[in-house]
């Protein structure tokens, strides 16, 4: 497992790209690196790149995902991108449960869609 976090200046978004085993420990402390990247830069733009990820996480792990964006401090106005290979039921399920908890979330397959999306272009 291993990941990348950084500041797209072109875009004004913090970009997250991670590959090997992706669990729900190991998004948690992802994030921790990419809350104090979002406040430096003043964006509450997020792409989270998982298409090289092996992810592992269970259905109670989804849904528990926004009590956790919630004790790191993320902000609800936060816009945020996940992209993945391929969406599945579960994947979407991700996105609705935040959702439907007030996180400004979306799924991906396209990495130009997330994108468009996140920047607000769309």
């Amino acid at each position: 497992m291993s990941w990348t976090v950084e500041f797209v200046e072109d875009l004004g978004v913090v970009l997250a790209r991670t590959e090997g085993k992706y669990d729900a420990k190991i998004g948690i402390e992802m994030l921790k690196e990419v809350n104090p990247l979002l406040r430096e830069h003043s964006t509450n733009r997020l792409l989270i790149d998982l298409r090289l990820a092996e992810l592992q996480f269970s259905v109670a792990d989804l849904f528990n995902r926004p009590d956790e964006y919630l004790e790191l401090g993320l902000d609800r106005r936060l816009r945020t991108g996940l992209i993945f290979r391929e969406l599945n039921e579960n994947r979407r399920f991700l996105e609705t449960v935040c959702v439907n908890r007030g996180y400004n979330l979306k799924v991906f397959e396209d990495y130009d869609q997330a994108v468009q999306w996140v920047t607000g272009s769309d």
